[in-house]
């Protein structure tokens, strides 16, 4: 409680806002009864309020008190704590998606993400890397950054159709982005009528939106968070007579650059050799920098910070080796037979006789028949049987034509038409090839039927001389090819195996033609595989993966379908059998090969025949390239697509050849035409213009970026840290995991709170409630033989949902602080852990008000009382424990006694961060952002400022025009003045949002959560505890200092370039930077970690971030343990000293020296013990344990190892036992060899049994102990029990009497009951009560020196062990005739079915046999019975809340059951508490016979939440009686 006369500036309250302390910045009274106070959180955030003296009971001022309580449970503050930084994850794991994603990066691809476009944000950008560079790559890594970041929910992709499948197979096999095609089915039964609001993350086909208004208008009413454009160069306007040309598809991609914060454009080629059209293009992702086509030739463009290009020749490994390997290209002439000539030249003849007819018609119509004859004349140069199936299907289609027309049923067939600006480049090599087969059969140049029969005549004539060329066999380009095939030394390899090869061709007859010839000449069917336009997608895929994976399959011949979407670089060899006419399509063809991944040089054979028209042509065209190939390297292959012959596409000039080829003079002029375009500084001129920007990538930088990358993977969040963390925080919420194959997991149960986190935190794919495989690991998600997993990763919806939840519930313990204890520390000096964020904003105000903030940072600061401060490291917690009661209660008092504890320590953290972490952060921002906008100021002022001084000059001069008298038509002097102040306006209105972004600051920092960290010295000085001795002797701070010495100089010596970063908490204490000469592999960093310890210490500590550290970069991180002995240091390496991952508990291991010594003692002392280290690891043979893996795999030779060792063992020790003292022996017992029979282990607990009482003893008694860590190595995906079982045995008397089997059973019933009995009320758990039995039953057994069977056989311990199990039973069952009717119905149904479904018919029997009814037990609640189908309920399923009088013993077990699961000891004892007779006491009876029947059916789960149960019996009723005594008696009106 306060007076308001209290409350001043500066003080600090709380009671204001909720679960918070809040200082006051300003006061105003009114009156002397009402204070408005104005304050300020914990964010920073302000807020104000009015307090009337009615709420002075509510408030406090805080004085001289801890300001934090630091009462909040530490592990609840570690779990909440790495929450938040994973929360956060991409401030500590800056290449986050390359860690979670299927893909090995690339050096231009890292640059491309986390250089260019991440530090953009939002981004405006285009990727203009060479085909092959990986841009899909490229791409799903920025849509995972920004998931991560939970910057993007909403994702559109828009491609050329034929990709859309292979972006969605890409985005979901490397990068687990499950991305939905927008398809016309999913369009018509959108259930908001707009498709684009109800999918999230959709790949749309460009043309399907370009050409629907309809779409375009729904998708004007949605926004994006990111919008992709692949193949972007394709929506490009153009500049025609100074006016701009606006087609479809720039059109669309001026609406999608308007409807989202982030548009990324993806092109290879984005300049098409006019600068206006570039800049056009440009206006895509800045209208106002780039508005309007280009006014004058001398205005340069400056793209550098909205484009990036990278070419081929400059692209590199992390080795700093060329990406990409040499090209080179070979032209094979061949020259026509006789025929082959004659047929030639009769087709070519025709050809140019329909071209000059062609001359004659409409636009359309001409641009039809000329590319019907372009593709005939290409088949003509293709193969005879192509020529022959071209001209004998034109002629038959030709006649149907005819014969319709003169039946006066005109052919609609002929409606198909080639548009005069008809473009090659719009269309898939399907849809070209569809387009072809369209138009080349019947399109004709005749207008009347007397034309048309004159030109049938003549097909018939060329189909009858192409037949006999292609019977009588004689193909001279068929034989060039088999020669190829046969003779050239390229196409094997060294060890004479044939290379895999790729034949492109431009037709399918063409295709079936070779694939025959082929066939038979490699007398091998399966050697030849095809792709063509007309395969489906899954069966193109089958055969790529045939060619790449069969070693069978050698030649794959295709058509330029499979130059768009595949990658072949499993070949390095293709030979062109077709030349395309359009070079785009020759650079795609050999780029299929040619890319990332392939290690090979590529080669590649064109086919051409002089003799040709436009063979000759070819041939000048490959002989210019060699010539300059010599001096420009393989970039000239690049730029062939770029290539115009007399400012006329390389088409054009194959038709002039085809048409004029005849005449020398047009032969000359074309060859020179060829010469002058391939001229050197052309070439020159062509490849400057195809890098457009000053993008490298030299070796320094590579080595640069490798680092970094080596430096961030060794604190990588995923797997180890993300999995430790989920696997606490998932059954903290209620939900089970269970662990399967290594390192995956199922989910059978994902609580509701969890599942509707979805919907709440916004994200789109829904969590599910069961999981049948999830892993960390992304290499376990797809394992061969095994259930696919999912990755959880940072932007999984599990995940994040587990997240969101865990910091929602404990909010307040980030504020409320905690208690660490670092025993690592033997100071005595108490620290401030602080979480600080410290975050950068702009002048942009958001819609809540806030500004927008552009840069955060995370920080973990530790204050000592003098005010020093240092940097605590990625995540300090985790290395830190909880202490114990009795600790905390001892360092209470000392901690309360803490005057500089008492006062600001929250400012003390932001005068921290003001004065030291925000100003670097602030300055590189600043230097960043502030060059970018003046930049971009720059340009769109002059740019608009062009724009509108051209428009002003046009308003004045079509001014001028209309007062003479001359109006323009299309355009007025007012459209020109208003297009003018428009412009005004736009420039106006975008420089000032530009200045308002340049209005950088820093916002204030932010206290996020805290803790208060007792060195493990100061500790033990409260509590009176000597200083330990375990780890080093001495000095520690010498020991330490002298051990990082001695590794910084053996580091040197070595030739490495060693850094101290121990100050910075990383998770190892040098980092050793290998120069480039001394590298042997791609690792260039060493990551050491450095322990000192005086001479005679036996162990070394290790902290969880350490072994984490090392976990993540296994090959690269070192552990030197530095012997110190005065001025002397022995230095040991130890690499990969670590396997498993310690659990989230956990927060240091202790290990002794020898573990990881062996290796270094077997150096000094094999000589010496040669024996003992004969092996070069620790030796195991001798160890007495049944493994078959040991024995070949063989478990009889395993069993019989175990029984000699174990009896020759028990007899040596029989041998010095006494009579008066009994023998103890510890046996670790594994529940996974258990025998399903004797429900006993049969090749360990058995034999181990039986060894005993063979070498002469009687066991006595037998009790479990609690001896095995849950996070063993050894246990890792085992179902390992955590126990050992202690045998106690005495010798047995040498003239023991033998009995038969029927006396040891009598005797057995007589001993066992009590025995249970006690042990029951012992509360021994469930899990262990069988074994603990196996004691009083084997000590009747061994008390006898034989036990006869009928047949006068030794009875064997088998036996034995199965007659102890069903006495067990039978005391088990007459338990459950104790139980109340209900409860003894619900036993026999869980027995017989479990949870699951059982028919009514059945269940009614069983229900009648026990005294009850389905429907009464319907009725309580224990079961559902609907539409004929009985279950029992699960615990789940039950209600939460318990009548004190339950008679259902089952019920309450289940109850009970339940609240253990949810809220442990506490949750029960309110159960337990009101309970009145001995149903508590039942119900935990119960959960022993509960145990039992589960541990039998092997229901794992259900087993061990009934153990724990009964374990925690004793707590559960202390804790009742407390609560009975604290309840005051009440007297019961029900």
């Amino acid at each position: 409680m306060a007076h308001l006369e209290e409350i001043t500036v500066g003080c600090q309250l709380n009671g204001i806002a909720a679960r918070e302390t809040v200082t006051v910045i300003a006061v105003q009274w009114y009156g002397n009864a009402a204070l408005e106070v104005t304050f300020k959180n914990s964010r920073g955030q302000l807020g104000s309020q009015i307090l009337y003296r009615g709420d002075e009971a509510t408030v406090d001022v805080l004085g001289d008190s801890l300001p934090w309580s630091f009462g909040a449970d530490a592990d609840k503050m570690r779990l909440v704590s790495e929450a938040y930084r994973i929360h956060l994850a991409h401030l500590f794991d800056p290449y986050l998606a390359v860690h979670t994603s299927a893909i090995q990066p690339l050096p231009h691809q890292i640059t491309a993400v986390y250089q260019e476009m991440l530090p953009r944000l939002p981004l405006r950008y285009i990727l203009a890397d060479d085909p092959g560079a990986g841009k899909t790559i490229m791409t799903g890594l920025f849509i995972k950054e920004l998931i991560a970041r939970g910057d993007l929910k909403r994702c559109l992709i828009v491609t050329p159709g034929n990709l859309a499948e292979q972006w969605q197979d890409e985005l979901f096999r490397k990068f687990h982005l499950r991305f939905e095609v927008l398809t016309n089915d999913r369009i018509e039964s959108a259930v908001s009528g707009n498709i684009f609001t109800e999918m999230n993350f959709c790949i749309a086909r460009l043309d399907k939106l370009s050409r629907s208004e309809a779409l375009q208008e729904k998708l004007r009413i949605t926004d994006w968070d990111l919008i992709v454009c692949d193949e972007a160069h394709k929506m490009s306007a153009t500049v025609w007579g100074g006016e701009i040309k606006y087609t479809k598809r720039f059109n669309l991609g001026r609406l999608l650059s308007e409807i989202t914060r982030n548009f990324l454009l993806l092109t290879a080629t984005p300049h098409n050799g006019k600068n206006e059209d570039f800049q056009l293009f440009l206006s895509l992702v800045d209208p106002d920098r780039f508005e309007g086509a280009a006014r004058s030739s001398n205005q340069s463009i400056d793209v550098s910070d909205v484009m990036r290009r990278l070419v081929k020749e400059e692209l590199l490994k992390f080795d700093g080796t060329p990406l990409f390997p040499e090209r080179r290209a070979y032209t094979v002439n061949y020259d026509l037979s006789p025929a082959e000539g004659q047929l030639y030249s009769e087709v070519t003849s025709y050809v140019q006789e329909e071209f000059n007819r062609a001359e004659n018609l409409n636009n359309d119509r001409k641009a039809t028949v000329g590319f019907a004859l372009t593709i005939l004349q290409r088949r003509l140069a293709s193969s005879p049987e192509a020529i022959y199936q071209s001209l004998h299907r034109r002629r038959e289609r030709l006649e149907h034509i005819l014969a319709e027309e003169k039946l006066g049923k005109p052919d609609t067939g002929t409606q198909f038409t080639i548009a005069d600006d008809f473009d090659e480049d719009d269309f898939s090599a399907d849809e070209l090839e569809q387009t072809e087969e369209n138009v080349t059969d019947r399109a004709s140049a005749a207008s009347t039927i007397r034309e048309m029969e004159a030109e049938i005549s003549t097909l018939k004539r060329l189909e009858q001389m192409a037949n006999a060329v292609r019977v009588s066999g004689v193909d001279r380009k068929w034989d060039e090819l088999s020669k190829l095939l046969q003779d050239d030394s390229k196409m094997f390899a060294a060890d004479g195996q044939r290379e895999k090869l790729i034949i492109f061709t431009e037709h399918r007859d063409t295709l079936r033609y070779l694939t025959d010839k082929i066939r038979t000449l490699f007398g091998h069917d399966d050697a030849v595989v095809t792709i063509h336009g007309g395969m489906v997608r899954d069966e193109r895929r089958k055969v790529e993966e045939l060619f790449k994976q069969d070693p069978e399959v050698r030649i794959l011949i295709a058509t330029d379908a499979a130059g768009e979407g595949i990658n072949l670089q499993r070949a390095h060899l293709m030979i062109n059998y077709d030349l395309p006419w359009n070079p785009n399509r020759l650079e795609q063809r050999f780029g299929r090969i040619h890319r990332i991944g392939q290690t090979e040089v590529c080669h590649l054979w064109n086919l051409v025949s002089a003799q040709t028209r436009e063979g000759m042509v070819f041939q000048r065209l490959f002989q210019k390239l060699e010539e300059e190939r010599g001096a420009l390297g393989g970039k000239v292959f690049d730029i062939l697509g770029k290539m115009t012959f007399d400012n006329k596409p390389l088409r054009e000039l194959l038709i002039e050849a085809v048409r004029y080829g005849n005449d020398p003079a047009v032969r000359a002029r074309l060859q020179q035409v060829v010469d002058n375009s391939l001229d050197q500084q052309k070439l020159r001129e062509l490849l400057d213009e195809r890098a457009l920007t000053d993008d490298t990538m030299d070796v320094q930088k590579v080595f640069a970026i490798r680092e970094e990358m080596e430096r961030m993977e060794a604190h990588k969040l995923q797997p180890h840290f993300i999995e430790a963390f989920f696997l606490e925080a998932f059954r903290s919420v209620g939900g089970k995991i269970r662990p399967r194959e290594t390192g995956r997991y199922e989910i059978t149960f994902v609580p509701a709170a969890v599942r509707s986190r979805d919907m709440q935190i916004g994200f789109g794919e829904p969590v599910l409630q069961r999981y049948e495989r999830v892993c960390f690991e992304k290499e376990r998600c797809n394992v061969q033989g095994m259930i696919p997993a999912e990755l959880l990763c940072p932007g999984h919806p599990l995940l994040e949902a587990v997240i969101d939840l865990v910091r929602e519930r404990n909010a307040e313990v980030l504020k409320q602080g905690t208690i660490f204890v670092d025993d690592s520390d033997d100071s005595t000096a108490p620290r401030l852990l602080f979480y600080i964020e410290d975050a950068i904003q702009d002048g942009v105000l958001l819609p809540g008000g806030t500004k927008r903030i552009i840069s955060q940072h995370v920080h973990f600061v530790e204050l000592k009382e003098d005010g020093t401060a240092s940097s605590a490291g990625y995540a300090p917690y985790l290395d830190y424990r909880a202490p114990t009661e009795t600790e905390r209660i001892t360092a209470l008092p000392y901690i309360q006694a803490q005057d500089w504890l008492k006062h600001d320590v929250e400012n003390r953290a932001r005068s921290y961060a003001i004065a030291q972490l925000l100003p670097q952060h602030s300055a590189e921002v600043k230097a960043r952002k502030q060059k970018l906008l003046d930049k971009t100021a720059k340009a769109v002022k002059e740019r608009l400022t062009a724009e509108i001084q051209y428009w002003d000059y046009r308003a004045a001069d079509l001014k001028q025009k209309e007062a003479a008298g001359r109006p323009n038509a299309r355009l007025n002097s007012q459209m020109a003045a208003r297009r003018a102040e428009e412009l005004a306006s736009r420039m106006q209105k975008r420089l000032a949002e530009l200045e308002t972004e340049k209005l950088i600051s820093p916002a204030p920092p932010v206290v996020v959560g805290g803790a208060l960290v007792l060195p493990g010295g100061l500790l033990r000085q409260l509590m009176g505890t000597p200083q330990p001795t375990l780890f080093s002797q001495g000095d520690k701070f010498a020991i330490e200092l002298a051990a990082m010495n001695a590794v910084m100089q053996l580091e040197q010596a070595f030739g490495y370039l060693p850094r101290d970063v121990s100050a910075q908490k990383v998770g190892y204490d040098v980092e050793s930077t290998i120069p480039p000469r001394l590298r042997s592999g791609e690792a260039c960093l060493r990551f050491i970690e450095v322990k000192g310890r005086a001479k005679g210490a036996q162990t070394v500590t290790v902290s969880k971030n350490e072994i984490l550290t090392g976990l993540n970069k296994p090959e690269e991180f070192l552990l030197a343990i530095v012997e110190v002995d005065g001025a002397h240091t022995h230095t040991v390496y130890l690499k990969r000293p670590f396997r498993n991952p310690p659990d989230f508990t956990a927060t240091s291991v202790n290990a002794d020296l020898s573990d990881f010594f062996y290796v270094w003692m077997r150096q000094s002392l094999k000589d010496t013990y040669p024996k003992l280290f004969r092996t070069m690891l620790v030796p195991k043979a001798e160890e007495l344990v049944a493994t078959p893996y040991r024995f070949e795999g063989s478990t009889e030779k395993a069993r019989d190892f175990f029984e000699d060792g174990m009896l020759h063992t028990c007899q040596q020790i029989y041998q010095y036992a006494r009579e008066d003292i009994p023998v103890t022996i510890y046996y670790a017992y594994k529940q996974s060899d258990t025998d399903e029979e004797s429900k006993t282990a049969s090749t360990g607990w058995e034999t181990m049994l039986s060894a005993i009482i063979r070498a002469g003893f009687a066991i006595t008694g037998t009790w479990p102990m609690r001896t095995e860590m849950a996070n063993r190595s050894i246990a890792s995906g085992t179902n390992a029990l955590a126990s050992s079982i202690v045998l106690v045995c005495r010798k047995r008397p040498a003239d023991a009497p033998q009995t038969t089997r029927r006396g040891f059973i009598a005797e057995l019933k007589r001993e066992l009951r009590p025995a249970l009995q006690k042990l029951q009320r012992s509360n021994i758990a469930p899990v262990d009560l069988a074994q603990s039995a196996i004691g009083p039953g084997m000590g009747v057994y061994s008390r006898y020196g034989r036990v006869l069977e009928a047949d006068g056989s030794a009875m064997t311990v088998r036996s034995a062990l199965q007659i102890i199990n069903q006495e067990l039973d039978v005391y088990f069952n007459e338990q459950d005739g104790e139980l109340d009717a209900n409860s003894r119905f619900c036993v026999d149904l869980y027995t017989q079915n479990a949870f699951n479904n059982l028919k009514f018919g059945d269940a009614d029997t069983l229900a009648r046999a026990k005294n009850t009814s389905v429907a009464a037990l319907a009725a309580k609640g224990v079961l559902s019975a609907e539409k004929g189908i009985v279950r029992l309920l699960t615990r789940e399923e039950l209600p939460e809340k318990v009548d004190p009088r339950e008679e259902s013993i089952w019920l309450l077990c289940q109850q009970l059951t339940r609240a253990m699961e949810i809220g442990g000891v506490e949750a029960c004892a309110q159960i337990v508490a009101p309970m009145l007779g001995s149903n508590a006491e039942r119900a935990k009876d119960l959960a022993y016979r509960l145990y039992t029947l589960a541990e039998r059916k092997g229901w794992t789960q259900e087993g061990y939440a009934y153990n724990a149960l009964v374990v925690a019996w004793r707590e559960i009723q202390s804790r009742a009686a407390e609560l009975q005594q604290a309840t005051p008696e009440q007297t019961s009106f029900f």
